[in-house]
């Protein structure tokens, strides 16, 4: 299949995989793919199984797992990827309990977990271990800017969240908690937008 033609090409860095019918088995037949960095498989068929066998994971730095019904018991593979720098989690319904596998990454500078409406303030303050993380979306999730405030002392440079997640008041306080930080707010008619900027 498509799959076994493409391991010819050891070095490559890149795959994507999105909106295929790739399953964990397919993802684990890539074993010679040993300098592999790139691995996007969102809107796929996985269930994270292959992240207990996928080979090279000293070379993965970015894995996009979103729109995918994983199950959860394979998330703590996840530190097993030491050089692991950006997560895509979106709309895989985790929970707060999940979130001690993710923080466990001590390279993360990028994680989105938006789209997952059972993540609260419980799980976002697990993340304050991640040092080095500077880019975090949370849309349509049930966390807010109070949570976020307990992640104070972190790198955070860019966050992007939905309006009712924040008022202008919160803004100022994130502001004022991160102050090299860039708010992006999801969905924001243009008027909005133009008073939360001046916040």
């Amino acid at each position: 299949n498509e799959i076994t033609q493409l391991l010819r090409f050891t070095g490559l860095r890149r795959l994507e995989l999105e909106g295929t019918e790739v399953s964990d088995e397919t993802i684990a037949k890539l074993a010679p793919l040993q300098h592999l960095e790139s691995l996007i498989v969102d809107r796929t068929r996985i269930h994270g199984q292959f992240l207990t066998t996928l080979p090279g994971k000293k070379s993965i730095r970015n894995l996009k797992l979103g729109h995918n019904d994983l199950q959860k018991q394979y998330l703590k593979e996840l530190k097993k990827f030491p050089n692991l720098q950006r997560l895509s989690l979106n709309s895989t319904h985790l929970h707060d309990s999940d979130i001690a596998a993710i923080a466990a990454c001590s390279q993360l500078r990028y994680l989105d977990i938006s789209d997952n409406n059972d993540l609260t303030n419980v799980g976002i303050a697990q993340l304050k271990t991640l040092k080095k993380l500077d880019y975090l979306q949370l849309p349509f999730t049930a966390a807010n800017a109070k949570g976020l405030l307990a992640l104070k002392g972190m790198a955070l440079t860019k966050l992007r969240i939905e309006p009712k997640q924040a008022s202008k008041q919160d803004i100022i306080a994130l502001r004022k908690a991160f102050p090299q930080i860039q708010i992006d707010i999801e969905n924001m008619k243009k008027e909005l937008f133009n008073d939360y900027k001046a916040a």
